[in-house]
């Protein structure tokens, strides 16, 4: 009983020192519960966009909390800031995350770094005490693994005892149980245990022991490591000059990893660095500032080989932010003799949060260049004259179709066409589909035709790629079923690559599928009804407008089919998709009900 008490007066604690962290954790938590357990519609999506802000609020309110800490600030100017939080929460929800495209999901995951590396230094903004700096980060990075261990063993064990429930005394457990616990773990108790124990920036203060097992750590897994790669990289920088071939694109990433795993193993040993015993760090950290120097040089010569042949992407922009980055983090920690490691999370959290947005933002450069390299390779090909779009029957080189296909590809991926507009006189809004029917690929196929240019891949794995899809379904599963004047239904489920189902022990029937065609057999494996899929999918395509796209916005009849001629069997679908490929069509999976009259 002591103990309950003890556990409930922590949960309180935390939520008086972290009230509006605790909030968003606990309206995240309720927003996934609901969805799992009542699975709502697309219309109710915004739900979903709402838990995934507040996640990004649990970390802002953290942060201004434990700056509040450190100044002291009465409760009036930390209930100001956390008004300003608030509203930063509320623009960016309304604005910033209305879908979950490229450009948005992107930009997530920058706030979401950018926050929790704000998290790294918010109670030392303006100290100089690094020491303190160190200490807070070790905690916290202890309190998160602890926390994630007893949230994972917590969740094994509880699921556990529900299966266990289930299969040993016959009740039903629900799998959207499972789900809920999970929620509640890790949006609620992950979230209150990691902040039970998170230190006062003024209990820090004094100097702590360090941990000898991180010591060890670092100097005999990550220091060797990183050494291992340095001379895998300079290896590869000497093939380079020798051969005096351009470095493949892939060996940007390998110096970043490199770079970044390097400077995490010198901030982990910080604290000894000035130790008798320990003078082999300062020398090590110079001479791996020094090393990797001639590898961002590397590194820019690999990134500026691909922006002036393709153009700059969002990767590609962030590639050669991080190399700008790693330039200026060698510079800085090898000439300023009183250098502090701080530097290191207000950077990066700057560049996050900076690149995020802006005509100077990873998202408008890319789109910028890659329009810009389009329309020079139209005006190259003729195909764009006078700002205009003409089409012309002239050959295009292979080179150049690829490169104009890729970019289209691209920007019906991220960007869309909509700045594309003034080179056509269409209105591309009426000519391109509607993205919501399920198809992909439409759009940029649209617009190769209006270009007069044929698309063109590199290899055979990308032509198989650009099948278009379609899948036709009622919403969530929830169909109005009339069995007025049959005597039984029978639902079922079939992959075509599968090819045959027991659909009923009972009756003896089984269902066989192919891409094409239905096939209902009795025990006897004589015919005793057939659905021809390809009629099927043509007589609903046209129904399914962009108005109404789900099969149960359609009249019941036009979702029935009859099996045989006398229509004592009928089948009511509840979903169809598959892919079309050359005009061909290929159905990869149908389910839906069986309906039989005696």
């Amino acid at each position: 009983m002591k103990a309950i008490i003890n556990i409930i007066t922590q949960f309180i604690a935390v939520i008086k020192r972290f009230p509006l962290t605790m909030a968003c954790a606990g309206i995240a938590t309720g927003i996934g519960i609901y969805h799992i357990n009542y699975r709502p519609e697309d219309d109710n999506l915004p739900l979903v966009y709402t838990a995934l802000t507040c996640w990004l609020g649990l970390t802002l309110f953290f942060s201004i909390q434990l700056f509040c800490e450190s100044k002291s600030y009465s409760s009036v100017n930390k209930w100001l800031l956390y008004a300003v939080g608030l509203v930063l929460l509320v623009l960016y929800r309304l604005f910033l995350i209305n879908e979950l495209e490229q450009i948005e999901t992107t930009r997530y995951i920058l706030f979401n770094l950018g926050l929790h590396l704000l998290a790294s230094f918010a109670p030392f903004v303006g100290s100089s005490n690094i020491s303190a700096f160190w200490q807070y980060n070790e905690a916290l990075f202890i309190r998160f693994l602890t926390a994630t261990l007893y949230s994972v063993v917590l969740y094994i064990g509880i699921a556990g005892a529900l299966l266990a429930i289930d299969n040993l005394f016959s009740v039903t457990i629900k799998g959207e149980l499972y789900g809920t616990v999970w929620y509640l773990i890790a949006g609620i108790f992950n979230t209150a245990f990691f902040l039970v124990d998170v230190p006062h920036t003024a209990t820090i203060n004094e100097q702590k022991p360090y941990p000898k097992g991180l010591k060890l750590f670092t100097q005999f897994v990550l220091l060797p490591l990183v050494s291992l790669y340095l001379l895998i990289l300079y290896g590869y920088l000497t093939k380079i000059i020798v051969t005096w071939n351009l470095p493949l694109g892939w060996v940007s990433y390998l110096i970043i990893a490199f770079s970044v795993c390097g400077i995490f193993a010198l901030l982990l040993i910080y604290p000894i660095r000035n130790n008798d015993e320990n003078r082999w760090i300062k020398t090590f950290s110079k001479a791996f500032y020094i090393a990797i120097v001639p590898l961002i040089g590397l590194l820019f010569v690999a990134i500026f080989y691909r922006v002036h042949q393709y153009g700059v992407t969002e990767l590609r922009y962030y590639v050669l932010l991080l190399a700008f980055w790693l330039l200026g983090m060698a510079i800085y920690f090898l000439t300023s003799k009183t250098y502090t490691i701080k530097v290191i999370p207000v950077s990066l959290a700057l560049l996050c949060f900076s690149s995020s947005f802006g005509p100077w933002g990873a998202f408008s450069v890319a789109r910028n260049s890659q329009i810009n390299t389009l329309e020079q390779l139209l005006i190259t090909n003729k195909l764009l004259v006078n700002g205009k779009v003409v089409k012309t029957t002239n050959t295009i080189s292979k080179a150049d179709n690829y490169q104009i296909t890729s970019i289209i590809n691209y920007l019906d991926k991220t960007h869309g066409f909509s700045y594309l507009q003034p080179w056509f006189t269409q209105n591309l809004d009426s000519v391109l589909p509607d993205k919501r029917r399920y198809s992909y690929h439409e759009q940029g196929d649209k617009i190769h035709e209006l270009l007069g240019v044929k698309a063109e891949y590199d290899n055979e794995y990308n032509k198989s790629t650009r099948a278009k899809y379609f899948y036709y379904q009622s919403r969530f599963g929830n169909l109005v079923i009339n069995t007025l004047g049959f005597n039984s239904i029978l639902d079922f489920s079939c992959n075509t690559h599968e090819q045959q189902y027991n659909i009923s022990s009972t009756e003896n029937l089984t269902l066989k599928s192919d891409t094409e065609e239905l096939t209902l057999k009795d025990k006897s494996n004589k015919i005793i009804g057939q659905l021809n899929l390809l009629e099927t999918y043509n007589t609903l395509t046209p129904l399914i407008t962009n108005k109404n796209r789900e099969i149960n916005d359609l009249p019941l009849d036009s979702i029935r089919f009859s099996l045989n001629t006398d229509k004592t069997i009928l089948l009511q679908l509840k979903s169809m998709s598959g892919t079309i490929e050359n005009d061909r069509i290929k159905i990869d999976q149908i389910e839906g009900y069986l309906l039989f009259k005696k």
